[in-house]
């Protein structure tokens, strides 16, 4: 028997950091914010933004058109200091979206 791994560790470890990565980049690009901001905003490092920026981390999974356009209106919400219940309701949504789809195919389930 290969290797087990739990979906929830895929999660984690793919589907967490891709969101993040783009999260932090549209905030970098679209709204102007620094690296330092953009960290304490989203409660990372700046180790963290850097990075994510050099492609070095968050990097296992590709998101798709929708994908992104649904990290837009967080990264929206977050920039324009929406309260923190809409804006972890979209990073709810948009990860059950993307992990289920993530690891259905991994997994079959």
């Amino acid at each position: 028997m290969k290797k087990l791994t739990l979906p929830c560790e895929i999660l984690m470890w793919n589907v967490v950091p891709a969101i993040r990565k783009e999260i932090a980049l549209l905030l970098i690009k679209e709204y102007k914010l620094s690296q330092r901001e953009v960290s304490k905003l989203l409660g990372i490092s700046e180790a963290a933004i850097s990075q994510y920026r050099k492609n070095k981390r968050g990097r296992m999974i590709k998101l798709n058109k929708e994908d992104v356009k649904e990290l837009k209106r967080v990264a929206e919400k977050i920039a324009k200091g929406s309260n923190e219940k809409e804006v972890i309701n979209l990073l709810c949504n948009a990860c059950k979206v993307i992990g289920t789809r993530v690891v259905s195919r991994r997994c079959k389930v």
